[in-house]
């Protein structure tokens, strides 16, 4: 697979001090998230061993990558070529700066780089290996452009690395160059999460007065304990990580390995982000009025209590919406891909539970009691328990499909009466009943989204297949997918429940519009989620 990416950025160090410091293989790599240590070349003072840590899920370690100043041309350009095997895979990698007088009177510094990988490592990844790299190879940027503050600030970046390197293992030339190859291969660490941790620094050795850079590496040093959690973003430095030895005899068999889960201190101690934990400056909540029929036909909703409520932002009932949206896609064949899903009921309930109105208010409180204000008058309809009831239509739920039965096929394969005349035994079940059932996950379903006056959607959800779920919003929201941004934390747990939860984030997106793009937050009762999810 090969893989090219390029880019600039400007620091304030003149043209001759940068290229000092990235021509240098010994101040240049030391600043990279990833370095664990490096050495001269035997006889090549511009080639060095470079060891960086790496990792995939909960098995971590060390790889080793040669690489060599292979162009320098002061003050104008500086190029490293590097190759190496990590995780029965192989790359080889070119990165080069080439340096510009800025008009700001610093130095412009425009970067490209290109590699090949062979090996394992892409079924792994499969189509996310360029994603992946596009994110890493960022944070190798941005730290390079933290670093380049001034010549001293960067040495003290270096000093700082240096000391917390492990000792060569025996007397050697100092450690030297590693390029972009080892944040690139850092992405592999965190390619199924986790990541080694940071090594200690070396006793006696002062901690230097360093700028973190703007994307810090998933591990790092550990934080003091006053510092208060992230809000956004868990807290990562006390993740536990199980390196297996692979140079025992039974250390290329991951079965039977005892590698304890990477998240549970994390969690345990209370650092974890789940939907609910999210908070947002002028942040609006989101509540359903929801019927208490299992099928029933709606008269009329007067919603003008609700609306005179102080606190209470928008109250928009089922039909309003379906003005603003377009039914969701269905996925299967006809007549079940003639159902209109809005999300919300617009004429007819057809479950206990439907919303058929939504309210947006200051505080949950409020929107509690703003549910409680609107007026809904039912005209109550027949109902189907039982499945052996829906089958005789009476009384159909979808019009427009025609039928209680959305979908019916007969699958053959093979000879059947010859399978069942040759076998050995024969199991006739007259009749099989399965019991209704739904999972309970800890954590309820919710979704909170922000519609921006550009446009963009930023949906922060708990949703078990976030890409289906943005290609379901697009659809239903009138957006290109290129303009929602899915984002997920903490998922106390799914089991299949969470797949379908785009109504929800649909429905706090319309919202948010409505409240002119502000950030709105729906998490589902318990109580909803056993009566009607």
């Amino acid at each position: 697979m090969d893989m090219s990416f390029k880019g600039d950025f400007e620091v304030g160090m003149k043209r001759d001090e940068t290229f000092s410091l990235l021509a240098d293989p010994q101040k240049f790599v030391p600043v990279l998230p990833t370095f664990h240590s490096m050495q001269m070349k035997e006889g090549d003072a511009r080639t060095a061993v470079v060891k960086v840590k790496v990792g995939i899920g909960k098995i971590h370690g060390i790889a080793t990558t040669e690489m060599s100043l292979t162009e320098s041309q002061a003050p104008v350009r500086a190029q490293y070529v590097g190759k190496g095997s990590v995780m029965g895979s192989a790359y080889n990698m070119i990165v080069g700066f080439t340096l510009e007088d800025a008009a700001s009177g610093g130095t412009r510094v425009n970067w490209e780089g290109t590699t090949q990988i062979h090996g394992k490592i892409l079924s792994i990844a499969g189509g996310g290996m360029r994603g992946y790299a596009e994110k890493e190879i960022r944070k190798v940027i941005d730290s390079l452009q933290g670093a380049l503050v001034s010549a001293e600030h960067f040495e003290s970046v270096v000093a700082r690395a240096r000391a917390q390197a492990p000792a060569p293992a025996a007397p050697t030339a100092p450690a030297v160059s590693e390029g972009l190859l080892a944040r690139f291969i850092a992405w592999l660490q965190r390619l199924l999460g986790g990541g080694p941790a940071a090594p200690a620094p070396q006793a006696g050795v002062a901690d230097a007065a360093v700028v973190t850079p703007a994307s810090p590496p998933v591990m790092e040093k550990p934080a003091p304990r006053k510092l208060a959690p992230d809000p956004v973003r868990p807290i990562r430095d006390i993740q536990t990580s199980i390196e297996v030895d692979r140079d025992s005899k039974d250390g290329d068999r991951w079965v039977g390995q005892h590698l304890r889960r990477k998240e549970d201190k994390r969690l345990v101690r209370g650092h974890g982000l789940f939907l609910d934990d999210y908070h947002a400056p002028g942040m609006l909540y989101m509540g359903l009025v929801r019927s208490p029929y299992a099928h029933a036909r709606i008269q009329r909703i007067d919603v003008s209590a609700a609306t005179e409520l102080p606190g209470v932002h928008c109250v928009l009932t089922g039909a309003e919406i379906a003005q603003q949206v377009t039914p969701f896609m269905q996925i299967g064949a006809e007549p079940g891909c003639l159902v209109d899903d809005y999300g919300i009921a617009t004429d007819t309930v057809r479950y206990c539970g439907e919303p058929v109105a939504m309210v947006v208010a200051e505080s949950m409180r409020l929107v509690e009691d703003a549910i409680g204000l609107v007026e809904v008058e039912y005209d109550v309809l027949p109902v189907v328990v039982q499945s052996e009831d829906a089958l005789r239509d009476d009384p159909i739920l979808h019009a427009k499909v025609g039928s209680n039965v959305i979908f019916r096929d007969t699958w053959n394969h093979g000879d059947v009466e010859a399978a069942f005349r040759d076998a050995a035994h024969v199991v006739r079940i007259k009749r099989m009943h399965f019991h209704r059932f739904s999972s309970t996950p800890i954590e309820t379903a919710g979704a909170i989204a922000e519609w921006s006056r550009r446009g963009d959607i930023d949906m922060v959800s708990n949703v078990g297949l976030p890409g289906i779920g943005a290609q379901m919003l697009s659809a239903y929201l009138g957006v290109g997918t290129e303009q929602i941004r899915m984002r997920s934390h903490d998922i106390g747990g799914n089991f299949g429940t969470k797949t379908v939860t785009h109504t929800y984030m649909g429905l706090a997106a319309v919202a948010s519009r409505a409240v002119g793009g502000a950030t709105v937050k729906f998490v589902e009762t318990r109580s909803d989620n056993l009566a009607s999810f």
